[in-house]
């Protein structure tokens, strides 16, 4: 799942300067329609090239064989990680082409987007010299989400010059789908039960990272893992859970990773064991053992190696071992990361020198021994060893072995030939069918060669996995099969289920605490995802039920005026007439406005959602159309505010500062001033801010014709005492008893009066 709503490349491409986008456009052509004006609509335009998969194909496709090579390589990477014009051009030489050419290429049809500095928009003279040179300082580049889904492993062959072992090598024992199925699983148990909260950089927070890495089946990593345990939690971390996100098991929020239904990834389960091998090859990481991370972040290219190495030994003949640390070499050597030889020292020929080396000061009057400097280590060896002995060999890319001489020896597997385009689909697992050995005390075992990545979804939906083995241990939880059972699983099915996988008679204790559970979960269902249609009238809604039991559908009330239908497939549009359609999981629209005196609330029905009217009850009271003094013509409903609504709200726990968050976010304006001052007449006595009050004074109060002739009179000396307090432009208060001296004086200067 590596499309979002906005992709890397989207985002990049909403960086680039109006002119960069029409020189874009105009290359590709008629793939662009014509029309774009604003700035938005070019980006809408070329995206929706490049988003959708037939034009996307049709024109990588048309690229020459060494630039889509290099698309691959791209596409068979980090998830969505960009690489930098240094990295990429690396990349480009390893496999033999000419970067200028083959990222020149790319960058011109737009099929790589370069991503400007966080702080600038791409010009046009920039994207000018990168479809000239294929080179420009500061731009990394991403690909798009649709490439990387469809396409293909790069068709570069065979690139190191390592030739295969001679004499016998003895393979070592291979894993199988039950090594990642079940920990896949296990994740996604997990998340289920509580989703995995993110902190604000993306990564997990603590407790919820320690409580996954304690689950049984994650917390022992699969035999001669490199580095043990603490490697392999770490790879868990960093690695493995971006993989089930990238193959639909967890989905990203904002704030967490939350489980995905079952129904929505068993659906492809059957080729979960490809897509799983396939991602693994975007998991390559710095060698976790390495300090220092400046030099890891340094050979960021290195992650972009898996493709290359898996088309590599994929070339070889299909039975040939080849030595394993002579191809790391050469791979350094690819990519440009062997060490230049240090400078020789200016030395002191008279004196010998064994490990140290005799060099001239500054002041050449003293001669000091200094250690001759170390090479630089490469660290793409170590990252590859750890890749091709960790995630490539549990997902099945990499089979190893023992050489004559006790070196490791490594080969492509069946399913790495397949996914290379180098040979057919691997031959299917045998399955064992009846494999569950469950006891009465709800524990048991699970044959290995039972789970496949067909079969890994019935048994995810029954029982938790709490140890990895030459046999998987098992056990029925209730938590976890409540959970299921409210999920929508049945209990008869559930039953049935078991018994097909079981090799032994399910034991009668065993249902029974089934049942059990299954009783205690019949009163709350969960539905993942309904369709709500809401009617004007009770009566429109028992109208439609009846429709609905009349076809066949599977539809049941919630409420007066909501009906809910499972299958949203089979909604009867053709009986309907619909007035609007919302996605209620959507930020809340505006859709209440006050009018009247402000205590009448009038409701958009278009625009409202299913938890607006659980926030005015809170508050207010409905109101028919009859009771409205002149009633509406329009389908909207209304509700009213009182004394004895607040009274109740402020009773049940409603606040000032909820009451102005609803007002702002369901009519875009902070509370109706009637009904702020009938809430703090409620409130009174209740918080701080006391009752309101109400000051009652006799006074007269003057008004002038305009608002010069008022600011004279409150200038002057004679009148300016006279005036108690301006009031507005041409209104002021006057005490009684100096309005008859204020009109006098008034008479004196010249101003007509006026009653």
């Amino acid at each position: 799942m590596t499309e979002s709503v906005t992709s890397a490349a989207e985002t990049a491409l909403a960086r680039h300067s109006p002119a960069a986008l029409r020189d874009l456009a105009a290359t590709l052509g008629s793939y662009v329609p014509d029309g774009g004006s604003s700035h938005d609509e070019w980006v809408r335009r070329i995206a929706s090239v490049w988003n959708e998969p037939a034009s996307a194909m049709r024109l990588a496709g048309g690229l020459p064989e060494t630039t889509r090579n290099l698309l691959a390589v791209l596409a068979w990477g980090p998830m969505n990680g960009s690489i930098d014009c240094q990295d990429l051009t690396r990349i480009a030489r390893s496999l033999g082409s000419e970067p200028d050419e083959v990222i020149a290429g790319a960058v011109a049809f737009g099929a790589i987007v370069p991503v400007a500095p966080s702080t600038e928009t791409l010009p046009l003279a920039a994207r000018k010299k990168l479809v000239e040179s294929g080179h420009c300082d500061s731009i990394a580049f991403v690909i798009w989400p649709t490439l990387v889904e469809r396409l293909p492993a790069p068709e570069i062959g065979r690139l190191t010059s390592v030739e295969p072992l001679a004499g016998e090598t003895r393979p070592s024992i291979a894993t199988d789908a039950a090594d990642w199925a079940v920990r896949l699983a296990a994740l996604w148990q997990a998340a289920m039960i509580a989703p995995l909260r993110r902190t604000q950089s993306g990564g997990l927070h603590k407790k919820d990272r320690d409580q996954i890495l304690r689950e049984p089946a994650l917390a022992e990593p699969p035999a001669d893992w490199p580095g043990g345990q603490p490697a392999w939690l770490q790879w868990v971390v960093e690695a493995f859970v971006p993989c089930a996100v990238r193959l639909g098991l967890l989905s990203e929020e904002s704030d967490s990773l939350r489980a995905v239904p079952l129904d929505r990834w068993a659906d492809d389960s059957l080729h979960l064991p490809e897509r799983f091998a396939r991602v693994v090859t975007a998991t390559l990481r710095p060698d976790p053992f390495a300090t220092d991370t400046q030099e890891a972040s340094r050979d960021a290219a290195i992650a972009w190696l898996p493709s290359i190495l898996l088309a590599d030994l994929a070339a070889r003949p299909e039975n040939d071992w080849t030595p394993l640390e002579p191809v790391l070499e050469e791979f350094a050597e690819l990519l440009g990361q062997q060490p230049s030889p240090p400078e020789p020292p200016i030395a002191d020929t008279t004196q010998p020198t064994d490990d140290s080396v005799m060099v001239k000061t500054r002041t050449r009057k003293k001669v000091e021994i200094a250690e001759a400097p170390a090479p630089r280590p490469s660290i793409v060896a170590p990252a590859l060893r750890f890749w091709i002995l960790g995630p490539a060999r549990l997902a099945g890319l990499i089979e190893t072995g023992t050489a004559p001489d006790g070196s490791v020896a490594v080969r492509a597997t069946a399913q790495s030939r397949f996914l290379t385009g180098q040979g057919a689909p691997p031959p299917p697992q045998p399955v064992i069918e009846k494999a569950l050995f469950l006891q009465p005390n709800l524990e048991g075992i699970l044959y290995r060669q039972a789970v496949t990545g067909q079969s890994l979804p019935r048994y995810a939906s029954l029982v938790r996995f709490t140890g990895i083995g030459p046999v998987l241990q098992i056990r029925l939880d209730e938590t976890w099969s409540r959970l299921m059972f409210g999920a929508g699983l049945a209990r008869e099915e559930a039953e049935a289920r078991l018994a097909a996988m079981s090799a032994v008679e399910i034991s009668r204790s065993v249902l029974e605490t089934f049942r059990t559970w299954a009783g205690k979960s019949d009163r709350v269902r969960i539905h993942p995802a309904l369709t709500l249609l809401e009617t004007q009238t009770a009566e429109d809604r028992e109208a439609l039920q009846a429709l609905a039991a009349e076809r066949g559908l599977a539809a049941f009330a919630i409420g007066d005026r909501l009906l809910a239908i499972e299958n949203a497939d089979t909604i009867p549009f053709d009986a309907l007439r619909l007035q609007a359609q919302q996605d209620q999981a959507q930020k809340p629209a505006l859709c209440i406005r006050p009018i009247a005196d402000g205590t009448l609330l009038e409701v958009d029905t278009a625009r409202s959602d299913l938890a607006l009217d659980p926030e005015l009850a809170r508050f207010a009271d409905s109101v028919s159309d009859a009771a409205l003094s002149t009633p509406a013509e329009s389908a909207a409903r209304f509700f009213r505010v009182d004394r004895e609504s607040l009274t109740q709200a402020r009773q049940s726990g409603v606040t000032t500062a909820w009451l102005d968050r609803f007002f702002r976010k369901r009519s875009g304006e902070g509370v109706p001033a009637s009904i702020a001052l009938l809430w703090s007449c409620v409130s009174s006595g209740l918080d701080s801010s006391g009752p309101p009050a109400l000051r009652v004074k006799r006074t007269c109060v003057i008004r002038t014709d305009d608002e010069l002739t008022l600011d004279g009179l409150m200038s002057l000396e004679t009148t300016a005492h006279l005036i108690a307090a301006r009031l507005g432009p041409t209104a002021a208060e006057v005490e009684p008893r100096d309005l008859d001296e204020l009109v006098d004086i008034a008479r004196e200067l010249g101003i007509v009066l006026k009653s």
